[in-house]
């Protein structure tokens, strides 16, 4: 690859075809799919109707921008909102972007915003050590891993990190200068870690008690990847902002910030826009996403998958105590913590060998985020790969 630009480091492995819970590469060589494009292709690969509803929308219209009234974005949000089961005052607005990065930098201008609009101190915005929220510069600061900001800098100013499930920190971090809080209900690029209910539940407190808002990225456990339609309602939490992406486009960039109609006032005419978000195309393929999941009763799928997954990762720690350190993981977003001498990567590149395709997520953690239709015997089967890989 002479002339794409070398800032990853992709595995010897092209593919080329997508069907369902499978993949193809270049030599016909079949693997199932264990990690989705990274919790991206939330109803497989190819499903026939979005693909037929693409298809239907290449025939009619791509792009006009958001200059005009898009009808079809006010379907979408309706839809987002209805399948967020909140109360109707809560989350009733809906910007539309491209990825989770854009989502998490709109929702930070808006934190941002909104503190300023009571205090000019109210600016320090928190989140989590180990967390991820995107590759711009403002999303990158809210990530709270080191690797890559050193190189940025100087960076913005007003960026708080704490350990995850610490409530001690957690309380320490907040005063009346805070004016938001980022987190995920399941730490993805951290290792995947779940959050304590009890850890969210006092952030709720907290931001409430200082006047800031509760932001919950949902880019990468949401879309009823862990069961509910967000994540967080696992927790027992209201957030006053969510963020998604990934999974809500099946596969097709599309990201969105859902806040409520106050809040929606902050983000004024000029202050934050997006040439490409909820174009037509964009806006069917996750219409089309929506509708098979939900017409797949997909969160009883994703619970019955849950216990499948939790009994055979449980399994294969008992067989292979000198590999796996622990278990963890909610919904189909599991994390296999391998011991601490030994490298998440090398086990990927074996899976591939061995026709599995799953992640890493940090050093030593393996990361399994299958799509949200996949069938039990597939999994099975899958798991039995990966018995081989770890041996």
């Amino acid at each position: 690859m002479a002339f794409v630009y070398p800032n990853y480091t992709p595995f010897e492995v092209s593919f080329v075809k997508g069907e369902g819970d499978f993949l193809y590469d270049d030599q016909g060589k079949r693997y199932i799919d264990l990690l989705a494009g990274i919790a991206v292709t939330s109803v497989g690969h190819c499903h026939p109707e979005v693909v037929s509803a693409l298809i239907k929308q290449v025939q009619t219209l791509w792009h006009v921008s958001n200059l005009y009234q898009c009808l079809w974005q006010e379907e979408l949000a309706e839809q987002l909102i209805r399948l967020s089961k909140l109360e109707p005052t809560k989350l009733n607005r809906v910007f539309f972007c491209n990825s989770g990065t854009e989502a998490n930098e709109a929702a930070l201008k808006l934190c941002r915003i909104y503190g300023q609009r009571i205090s000019k101190k109210k600016f320090k915005v928190i989140s989590l050590f180990g967390s991820f929220h995107g590759r711009s510069l403002g999303s990158a600061c809210l990530t709270g891993q080191k690797k890559g900001q050193e190189l940025m800098g100087p960076l913005p100013e007003g960026f708080h990190y704490i350990e995850p499930n610490d409530l001690e920190s957690l309380e320490a971090a907040f005063d009346e200068d805070v004016c938001g809080f980022f987190v995920e209900s399941v730490l993805g690029e951290g290792g995947v870690l779940p959050l304590k209910a009890e850890f969210l539940q006092r952030a709720q407190e907290l931001c409430k008690k200082h006047s800031a808002l509760l932001v919950c990225d949902e880019v990468q456990a949401g879309v009823f990847r862990t069961g509910p339609f967000w994540a967080h309602q696992r927790k027992g939490v209201e957030p006053d902002l969510v963020t998604a992406a990934k999974g809500l486009g099946g596969g097709f960039p599309v990201g969105a910030l859902l806040t409520s109609e106050a809040l929606s006032e902050v983000l004024t005419p000029g202050t934050h826009g997006s040439t490409f978000g909820g174009n037509a195309l964009a806006v069917a393929a996750a219409r089309a996403v929506l509708d098979v999941l939900e017409k797949n009763n997909v969160s009883a799928h994703v619970k019955e998958m849950e216990s499948c997954m939790a009994e055979n990762f449980n399994s294969i720690k008992e067989k292979f105590p000198n590999v796996v350190e622990s278990v963890r993981g909610e919904g189909l977003l599991w994390g296999l913590v391998l011991k601490e001498d030994l490298v998440a990567k090398d086990f990927v590149k074996r899976g591939l060998d061995h026709g599995v395709v799953f992640g890493g997520a940090g050093k030593n953690v393996l990361r399994f985020a299958p799509n949200l239709l996949i069938k039990k015997s597939n999994l099975e089967d899958a798991f039995h790969l990966l018995e081989r890989v770890l041996a």
